[in-house]
């Protein structure tokens, strides 16, 4: 919404998980929003200190994050114990919750089953997740992902990936994300090949 892709009211978010508790919260607070009871997310930010500093742009991020979806509130207090912590505060909009659907699903083991490339998915994000698998693992899970992105699709991660040619994934390219002074973290991101709905 922020950069134009897409207007409010067109994005369908998906979560896949296979925690309970996460899928149950995610299913409650999405019944709540039919209610047209929002939800706020609480943003806490930490002190810099000597050993980490946090990079302006994430400062700046923090500072705007979620003005497109919701409002400001007033945020919850920080534990008393704890000095130096921002905290912001975000009530979002009902309908953007409603928009987020929860599924059980093991991204090595399965997959979701679309039935035309309009149900597949434009994006799909996994970070700090397919980093814990070993090649195998990672290599199902990746075969899972293609198959549930549309052609051009992309596929987010911070852990290098090499698809196999029948993925028809494009080499992985890599982004650095700096997130504080002293270094950040690298994002690979993967294209699915527009040519391979004329081989359907």
């Amino acid at each position: 919404i922020r950069f134009g892709l897409a207007r409010a009211g067109e994005i369908e978010v998906t979560t896949l998980d296979v925690s309970p508790r996460i899928l149950d919260h995610l299913t409650s607070a999405r019944t709540r929003a039919r209610s047209d009871a929002g939800y706020t997310l609480q943003l806490p930010l930490d002190a810099d200190t000597a050993g980490h500093a946090w990079h302006p742009d994430v400062v700046a991020y923090w500072r705007r994050f979620g003005d497109r979806i919701g409002k400001d509130v007033a945020p919850a207090a920080a534990p008393g114990d704890v000095e130096g912590v921002q905290m912001r505060a975000v009530r979002l909009d009902p309908k953007v919750v409603d928009a987020v659907a929860s599924r059980d699903l093991n991204i090595v083991l399965e997959r979701l089953q679309p039935s035309t490339d309009a149900g597949r998915f434009d994006l799909i994000i996994a970070t700090n997740i397919l980093v814990y698998y070993d090649v195998f693992d990672q290599t199902l899970a990746l075969a899972n992902v293609a198959h549930m992105l549309r052609p051009g699709g992309l596929f987010l991660v911070n852990s290098p990936m090499f698809p196999l040619p029948q993925m028809h994934l494009a080499a992985p390219q890599p982004v650095t994300v700096d997130f504080d002074q002293l270094g950040g973290d690298t994002l690979f991101w993967l294209k699915k090949d527009a040519a391979v709905a004329r081989l359907r």
